[in-house]
């Protein structure tokens, strides 16, 4: 059984400006994908098949960052008979699914950049597969006006990562951010629904857990409410990691996006990192 997501992280901030000089150009904006998912959902691994993994694969490495996510609380996340992993469920993946997007209408669906670019009135942050494609090549022309970077470290003895996350500000701005770290998981193989048949099937970008706090993730230097260009905000995280994740199969996915009183919407930047390099 997947183990639900684990909640020991402990962080440390130190903030600072950069000189003039030393202000960096805008990073390429990274997309983030959370993908709601089923092991009894017949059209998922289709939507994720067809159209994710096209999507991520014609894209350079880290532009597309997808979290799979499988909710407790709708019918076709599982699980079958027979399987190993109970689904994949995890109850802070429902948190954030309820928090942030309300109900799910149907899966698959996913959220884009936690944008409105559904059609489905007032869950319209939740986009159908036939949308994806379009609505991440518009989110891929953005221009930031933050960088975010991630690295990782991991030790084995004491199965600690120590997770560094960067925020450099561009422009001035008075706009209530958090940031959220996420673990996902690859290379798992249990059975999975088709719509003629239940087969075994690889499974990658396992929604894990959150490093920061559930569901909205951490306030960025809230003593700080205004952010000049080239303030630089560091957070370090130690993260005990759940004795029954693969360090080597797992990824960081860190993502800056407004805080819960903006019901966690609107990603501005995204960066993913292997967890144990």
């Amino acid at each position: 059984m997947v183990s639900i997501s684990n909640p020991v992280s402990v962080s440390v901030d130190t903030t600072y400006i950069l000189p003039p000089s030393l202000i960096p150009a805008a990073d390429a904006h990274n997309v983030l994908i959370e993908d709601f998912t089923g092991v009894t959902c017949t059209n998922c691994p289709g939507a994720h098949d067809n159209i994710l993994v096209p999507i991520e694969s014609s894209n350079p490495h880290g532009r597309i960052n997808i979290v799979e996510l499988f909710v407790t609380d709708f019918p076709q996340t599982g699980p079958n008979v027979g399987e190993l992993y109970n689904g994949f469920r995890d109850t802070v993946a429902t948190k954030i699914e309820n928090s942030v997007y309300t109900s799910l209408v149907v899966i698959p669906i996913a959220g884009i950049d936690r944008m409105p670019l559904g059609t489905d009135g007032l869950n319209n942050t939740q986009v159908k597969s036939s949308s994806w494609t379009s609505g991440v090549n518009g989110r891929l022309t953005t221009t930031d006006a933050l960088n975010l970077s991630v690295v990782s470290s991991f030790d084995s003895a004491s199965r600690t990562a120590t997770i560094v996350t960067k925020i450099t500000y561009l422009d001035t701005t008075t706009a209530l951010q958090n940031l959220s770290v996420v673990v996902v998981e690859d290379s798992f193989t249990d059975l999975q629904e088709f719509p003629d048949s239940v087969a075994w099937y690889n499974y990658n970008s396992v929604f894990r857990g959150l490093v920061t706090a559930v569901p909205f993730g951490d306030p960025i230097s809230p003593s700080l409410p205004l952010k000049e260009k080239g303030r630089v905000c560091q957070k370090v995280y130690s993260y005990h990691v759940n004795a029954a994740w693969k360090s080597k199969h797992c990824r960081v996915i860190a993502f800056v996006h407004g805080d819960g009183s903006q019901a966690g919407q609107h990603v501005y930047q995204s960066w993913q990192t292997p967890l144990a390099p």
